[in-house]
């Protein structure tokens, strides 16, 4: 026989096992965006690598990777981008403090 309760259980116990992203605390981002960024812009993005490829038009994406102080230094990054009419592609929260977060 099925038991509800216990698969809520379960998991319950396999979520604590994941750290909580907190919009207070630092995390590590990837962030895509349409465009191509230089190095001038790493005041922008608050000393996020930035690199740049093209898509397979030949379109320039630039990714931006770093650990941001919370989630307002994060939109702050985001806004600069909105700002310059730079449309954003992606956003991927790649890791919480120091634990890395897997697919």
């Amino acid at each position: 026989m099925h038991c509800p309760t216990s698969k809520k259980k379960r998991n319950k116990q396999l979520k604590t096992d994941i750290p909580k992203l907190m919009v207070s605390a630092p995390a590590t981002y990837r962030i895509c965006v349409q465009g191509h960024l230089d190095e001038k812009w790493s005041d922008y993005v608050q000393g996020m690598s930035i690199s740049t490829k093209y898509d397979e038009c030949q379109n320039p994406v630039t990714t931006l990777t770093g650990q941001l102080l919370d989630q307002a230094a994060l939109l702050g990054v985001l806004n600069a981008f909105y700002d310059h009419r730079l449309p954003i592609l992606s956003v991927e929260c790649l890791s919480i403090g120091s634990i890395s977060r897997r697919k």
